[in-house]
């Protein structure tokens, strides 16, 4: 998981903010926060057997 973040934080995808012995990872962008939360949302269908939306 560390190598993926790694990479998402080389390429600019998120930043980070250290708080005592944690990172905080964090998504700058807009655009980014809602492809990130259309996810969520597509696998919540799948799990929860919603119906998709039209």
């Amino acid at each position: 998981m560390s190598q993926h973040l790694a990479k998402l934080r080389f390429s600019g995808l998120v930043t980070t903010t250290r708080q005592s012995r944690h990172m905080i990872y964090s998504i700058p962008d807009g655009h980014l926060v809602r492809l990130v939360l259309e996810g969520l949302n597509y696998a919540d269908h799948q799990v929860t057997g919603e119906a998709p939306h039209d």
